[in-house]
């Protein structure tokens, strides 16, 4: 049967260069248009194998076919039906947009040739019969074109080859041209988003399955051997919208990922523009965050495509209900401080106030999994070298919520010089991109470019990607012995100057260290100085200062340190340097933010730039100096500038207290109370207030509290209440607790332990304390005798001291006293009365002459050497085999 009638359609795409897939230019709502196979009459032309066995494509038969496809692809087309076979399939005519025979065309040239059952038929020219018309015409250039060698009659083989079988050598080719961009003729369209791709490289077209990268499009699985079919709303929809535009059209490929299965991962791009950028302003597709790393060029176009579809509400975005917007102003200046960890950083702003921030959608490696804690600690020095005391731009992007007993924290990209610091720790592999849930706007301003970065970190195999097991840098603990500590002390000091990192600023003048050449960590104090203390328990005037200040200039920096000494904790005592020459111990004493350690500095060369950062601080009134009268501290001036300049030119202080001693540590050491009304009556008050609570049978402590906290507390040793201050937490159930009104300290329980009411932590502690003036305590052996024989002295009694000298400030002064009986006749005189002299002429003590006493007044201590010869020559004491102090000490 002929139709007469020429039809309309468009040429979806070619099968061979003899036969087509037309679709009807008519849609239908949420269904594909119908769709017909037409077989070109009269001719035949090259067989094209199929998908599986290109072993079965004859010469030129992909030549044919894409000769066809250039002339009528995705064009308007007429067509008649001439007739059908039995089964089912339909030969016609086809005709172009401008009305000329396409197997014509073909014939002349050369990509087809006249049928044998055609010639057969119309060998004999009838004008009668429209038939042996066409076939005629068609003979006529057939000879035309073999006269030329045209197509298949070309002398030449055909070089073009079909490979559909990804070999070995296929895929190393792939991954050689990732980044590459391919030219590429699209086969077929599976769904909106994954393709069939013939790309085209040295006359072999490869077969590769192709996946858009960044997008992702409404499934539409059917006829799948295995799997359920499914079509999502929308999915036929986007197919079509696909099909039309680039199923058989030229294109290129980037390759931009490979997957385990060997699909490509890439940017399509047709000569009208992006595919994937065009399906996401249309509604097709969404954004999934995987791939989007990937897109060359970064995402950018692809969200601003999505936010367009999701404000017209388009298709996949019908039900979407916009969010609330973000409030602006969350971008500003800081400086960096510290770095908490490997995702975490303190910053200061430009009022002053410091803030934390976790870098936003970055997730830090593991601190608890051996494989990767290493990488932990490698970013957090990354980002410490990068960003301490650096001048960063701060964006907040989001606000975690508190989740698993974690509190709500800011979330922001840190641009260091304009560069998101997030971007170089991605690509090193020292942290991941959070993937953030599908519909989570919550994320950094810069999500698509720490994709990227982690993406390039992966491929390269860096860090935490490489599989490699990283191993935590690890440092001995110098400081948690004081025997230790000790002992090492001579090879600290022969070193001179070694190179540190500050790790944590505890005080305003003690810090945890990092020596990495001696791969040790110290706690480190500041010789010379006195610092305020800050941080919970009592803390002093200015200690939040001072503390501020030294974390704000070595905080997390490298810095050079001189060790002097060692402490009775372990700690070791020395100059700090930071910017390579400023010590920070003068820095502090200029800002008026510690005082002159008069003994400590006396060990030190340059202790005249102590003092003059000192004097420098209170002529100006700095911090602990506001209230500073001159008139007041005259003596002392004069008493530290003379000290320094080695003169004999002091005069003894004379300050003159009424005082007992409340609890003795050894021969040279005790706490004493003052003994004025206001002292006695405060002491009183407390006695009677802890009385009444100690009795009220709740409120004792549930678990043990923090060292320097205050606490009411049931000495054991008479079962009387007491204010106390915890020293040491011995066990979950016991601390050393020191009375701050006594000064004997003891292990309590803390089922004897009660919070300490307000309004007596609010009263200054009564117990201060002291040691005996110009006296150095005596050597081993002798220390019980020398103790026993003080206290007949002084236990019980009211006495009276004169205060040589401080050290220290506040509730953390030590008073130099020298002690006298309260019966004393006339001016006490150091020399003939004092209990400091009777302890001498007994041989229970040494004169030291670095006392801040002894430097103050060098008269007196002379005096008193001479009371310690006369006690040698009586073989008193400690003396009675002769000299037994080392010639270093005389």
């Amino acid at each position: 049967m002929t139709s007469k009638t020429q039809q309309k359609a468009i040429v979806k795409n070619v099968i061979s260069a003899d036969s087509v897939v037309l679709r009807s230019a008519v849609s239908r709502p949420n269904q594909p248009p119908p769709e017909r196979i037409l077989a070109l009459a009269y001719i035949e032309a090259p067989r094209f194998g199929s998908f599986k066995k290109p072993e079965g494509d004859e010469p030129y038969s992909l030549e044919a076919r894409d000769f066809l496809r250039k002339l009528i692809v995705g064009k308007s087309v007429g067509f008649e039906v001439l007739y059908t076979t039995n089964s089912g399939r339909e030969y016609g005519r086809l005709f172009t947009p401008e009305s000329k025979d396409v197997a014509k065309i073909l014939v002349e040239n050369g990509w087809a040739k006249v049928s044998e059952n055609a010639r057969s038929r119309h060998s004999t020219p009838n004008p009668e019969d429209p038939n042996s018309v066409i076939v005629q015409e068609l003979i006529e250039a057939q000879a035309i074109s073999e006269r030329k060698n045209s197509g298949i009659w070309s002398k030449k083989k055909s070089d073009l080859k079909r490979i559909t079988t990804l070999d070995n050598e296929i895929i190393s080719l792939l991954n050689q041209s990732k980044g590459k961009t391919l030219n590429a003729t699209i086969e077929q369209v599976r769904d909106s988003t994954n393709f069939r791709v013939y790309l085209k490289h040295n006359k072999k077209w490869i077969l590769v399955p192709v996946m858009l990268s960044g997008v992702k499009g409404p499934i539409v699985r059917v006829g799948i051997p295995g799997q359920e079919d499914l079509i999502e709303e929308f999915g036929i929809e986007a197919k079509i919208f696909v099909e039309t535009r680039l199923i058989q059209r030229d294109v290129t490929i980037t390759i931009e990922s490979i997957t385990d299965n060997n699909v490509i991962v890439g940017t399509v791009t047709h000569p009208a523009g992006n595919i994937a950028e065009l399906l996401t302003a249309n509604g097709f597709t969404r954004i999934i965050d995987w791939s989007a790393a990937l897109v060359t060029g970064g995402a950018e176009k692809l969200r601003n495509a999505e936010n367009v579809a999701k404000q017209k509400m388009l298709r996949i975005w019908k039900n979407y209900q916009p969010k609330a917007a973000k409030s602006s102003g969350s971008k500003f200046e800081a400086v960096v401080t510290r770095v908490v960890n490997a995702n975490t950083i303190e910053v200061l702003d430009s009022t002053g106030k410091e803030r934390e921030f976790q870098l936003s959608s970055v997730r830090p490696p593991k601190v608890s999994d051996p494989q990767l804690s290493g990488y932990a600690d490698e970013a957090k020095e990354f980002l410490r070298k990068k960003l301490i005391g650096k001048k960063v731009i701060v964006k907040i992007d989001y606000k975690k919520p508190e989740q698993e007993g974690f509190p709500a924290r800011d979330c922001a990209t840190i641009k260091l010089e304009n560069k998101n610091i997030s971007v170089p720790l991605l690509e090193r592999g020292l942290g991941y991109t959070i993937r953030h849930k599908r519909d989570d706007e919550d994320r950094s301003s810069e999500y698509d470019v720490l994709l990227a970065a982690e993406a390039s970190g992966t491929e390269k195999k860096n860090g935490v990607h490489s599989g490699k097991v990283s191993q935590v840098a690890k440092y001995t603990d110098s400081s948690n012995n004081p025997a230790r500590s000790k002992s090492l002390l001579p090879h600290f000091t022969r070193a001179g100057k070694l190179s540190a990192t500050v790790d944590f600023v505890s005080q305003g003048s003690r810090f945890k260290l990092i020596v990495p050449r001696e791969s040790s960590k110290i706690n480190f104090v500041l010789a010379g100085i006195r610092c305020p203390r800050s941080g919970p328990g009592s803390p002093e005037l200015y200690g939040a200062e001072a503390h501020r200040f030294s974390k704000l200039r070595i905080m997390q920096r490298d810095v050079m340190i001189e060790i002097k000494a060692a402490d009775n904790t372990g700690a070791f005592i020395g100059n700090l340097y930071y910017n390579k020459t400023k010590n920070l111990a003068v820095d502090l004493l200029e800002a008026g933010l510690a005082q002159v350690h008069e003994y400590s500095v006396s060990q030190l060369s340059n202790a005249n730039s102590y003092y003059a950062a000192e004097n420098k601080a209170k002529t100006l009134k700095l911090g602990l100096w506001t209230n500073y009268v001159e008139s007041a501290e005259d003596d002392d001036e004069e008493s530290q500038k003379e000290a320094t300049s080695n003169k004999n030119l002091s005069k003894p202080r004379a300050e003159f207290i009424d005082m007992v001693i409340s609890e003795m540590t050894d021969s040279n050491n005790f706490f004493i109370q003052i003994a004025k009304p206001d002292v006695i009556a405060n002491l009183e008050t407390i006695m009677k207030e802890l009385s009444i609570s100690g009795k009220q049978p709740s409120g004792s402590l549930s678990k043990a509290p923090r060292v320097g906290e205050l606490v009411s507390a049931k000495f054991p040793s008479d079962g009387i209440w007491y204010r106390g201050k915890v020293h040491k937490v011995v066990s979950p159930r016991e601390c050393e607790v020191a009375s701050l009104d006594y000064g004997n300290v003891e292990v309590i329980s803390i089922s004897d332990m009660k919070p300490l009411d307000p309004k007596l932590s609010s009263i200054t502690p009564i117990a201060i304390q002291a040691k005996f003036a110009y006296l150095r305590s005596p050597v081993e052996g002798y220390e019980e005798d020398a103790f026993m024989y003080v206290r007949s002295l002084v236990e019980g009694k009211q006495l009276v001291a004169n205060v040589e000298a401080r050290s220290g400030s506040g509730t953390n002064q030590i008073m130099y006293l020298t002690l006298y009986d309260s019966d004393v006749k006339g001016a006490p005189v150091l020399e003939e009365n004092s209990i400091n002299c009777r302890i001498l002429s007994e041989g229970f003590a040494s004169v030291d002459k670095k006392d801040p006493a002894s430097r103050r007044n060098p008269e007196g201590c002379a005096k008193l050497e001479q009371v310690v010869e006369t006690a040698k020559s009586g073989r008193r004491g400690m003396w009675e085999y002769g000299d037994v102090l080392p010639e270093d000490d005389e």
